[in-house]
């Protein structure tokens, strides 16, 4: 059993769905917070072109965004977060499991 999305690309591979929770770095002020600004933009358009984004915002009160995506594969991950966000902020990612898998779980373990 796999944590899947249930939906499959076109090539008929499984999506899975990951959490993906960025915090800027603390090192990040002054001009380089405008710099950051712009980069963070042009991965928020890539990631928004490729059809992968679920959900998506800012945590009020934090420099983290939050972004909720479905993804083939681990390399389509760090290309979709791109350089702009894998370098410049602290990223969490967390596979997400559906209640109907965790309940289809659940029963399996149950024996």
């Amino acid at each position: 059993m796999t944590l899947s999305t249930g939906r499959r690309n076109p090539k008929g591979v499984a999506e899975m769905q990951f959490l993906v929770i960025a915090e800027a770095r603390d090192t990040i002020v002054g001009d380089a917070v405008k710099r950051l600004r712009q980069d963070v933009g042009k991965a928020i358009e890539r990631v928004t072109a490729s059809g992968k984004l679920r959900a998506g915002g800012i945590l009020a009160g934090r420099r983290m965004p939050f972004l909720l995506l479905d993804v083939d594969s681990s390399e389509e991950l760090m290309r979709l977060l791109g350089p702009e966000l894998m370098d410049n902020f602290s990223v969490q990612v967390y596979p997400v499991a559906s209640f109907e898998t965790l309940g289809k779980l659940f029963k399996e373990f149950a024996g």
